[in-house]
């Protein structure tokens, strides 16, 4: 199955300054959206100066949200917040919410995140829920890996909806480290997550779920982890604050372009156009035509029939260049009283 491929930048408590907004939301504005969707997840504090400021399609999707709607939840967002401002999707589960700020703040759990994404659906939002093990359980193996993310997915598995969540795999040993899972261990986790979905939901959900894969991805490392099978985007952190996250998207929507777009591609850049009367037939346009056949007329020699529209002959230069009988031929009709003069060649 054909999976639209999909890039999230995940600002996070970034940038420092309002006035490098601009800049921020100019790299997101470069991207091409035509055959990848991309969403981008600004700070909450700035979330409402930039949510209306993306032109080319991406969409702003904000970093956390309640369960319980408006209210009295100091410090929250509400889903009914979001879709009053055309908000379509919210990010949740991302590990620095699971625990990993490295402060003794309650970490959210796999249960509480279940809640959240069942009010999100409810509500008509989106989500992409994020899920990743630490370096500890990576060194294990991929079975420990997968045991690992199968606890994370558990509790969410009624909700898993492939119109309407994606699954954000992130290594937390790799986000913000510079260090990458390989190409081979993103592929061989993102296919494990899959089939454990094809066993426990449906097959039919598990090939059309969109998994991204996070952790430090950049345009670097993004063309060979787009050519993954099971990889079907990025939730890019740092390298989202700069113009280098147009490249990620341009790479994952080649890899992931599918036949029908790449005939289209190939077909606007071919001059060819649709046959007037054979049906799924290609032709060369007629100006093209006329202008080749111009080409070649020019370099014929061929002139104009004096009496028979649309017939051409042979002129007395191109003859008498031609060969020696045309060349005598040609000097004859010139002697003779009243004739014009040869052509010159």
């Amino acid at each position: 199955m054909s999976r639209r491929p999909i890039v999230g930048g995940n600002w996070k408590t970034n940038p420092e300054k309002v006035a490098d907004l601009e800049s921020k939301i100019a790299n997101i504005n470069a991207c091409d959206t035509t055959n990848c969707d991309v969403y981008v997840c600004p700070s909450p504090l700035h979330m409402g100066l930039v949510y209306d400021k993306f032109t080319k399609g991406a969409k702003v999707t904000p970093q956390n949200c309640n369960f319980k709607g408006c209210g009295a939840y100091t410090g929250e967002m509400a889903a009914d917040q979001f879709a009053s401002m055309g908000i379509e999707w919210c990010l949740i589960g991302h590990s620095e919410r699971r625990g990993e700020f490295g402060l003794p703040t309650p970490a959210e759990s796999s249960d509480l995140l279940a809640t959240k994404l069942a009010y999100l659906l409810e509500k008509g939002i989106k989500c992409v829920l994020a899920i990743g093990e630490p370096l500890p359980v990576r060194e294990k193996g991929v079975e420990a890996v997968l045991a690992f993310c199968i606890e994370q997915l558990k509790p969410c598995l009624p909700h898993l909806d492939a119109a309407k969540v994606v699954i954000a795999y992130e290594p937390v040993w790799s986000i913000g480290t510079g260090v990458t899972a390989t190409p081979a261990q993103a592929q061989e986790t993102h296919k494990a997550i899959r089939d454990w979905i094809a066993k426990e939901k449906s097959a039919e959900c598990a090939a059309a779920i969109r998994i991204q894969y996070g952790g430090s991805a950049n345009a670097k490392n993004a063309p060979e982890l787009s050519a993954c099978p099971d990889i079907d985007g990025f939730l890019v952190g740092g390298a989202s604050l700069k113009p280098e996250f147009a490249e990620i998207v341009a790479a994952i929507a080649k890899a992931k372009m599918p036949l029908s777009a790449q005939f289209e591609a190939v077909y606007k850049k071919s001059g060819l156009v649709p046959h007037p009367t054979i049906k799924g037939a290609l032709a060369t346009p007629a100006t093209v035509l006329t202008r080749r056949f111009d080409e070649q007329y020019k370099k014929s020699g061929l002139v104009a029939h004096p009496t028979i529209k649309g017939a051409f002959v042979v002129s007395d230069a191109a003859w008498r260049d031609a060969s020696p009988a045309g060349s005598a031929m040609a000097a004859v009709r010139a002697s003779r009283p009243g004739s014009a003069k040869p052509e010159k060649a």
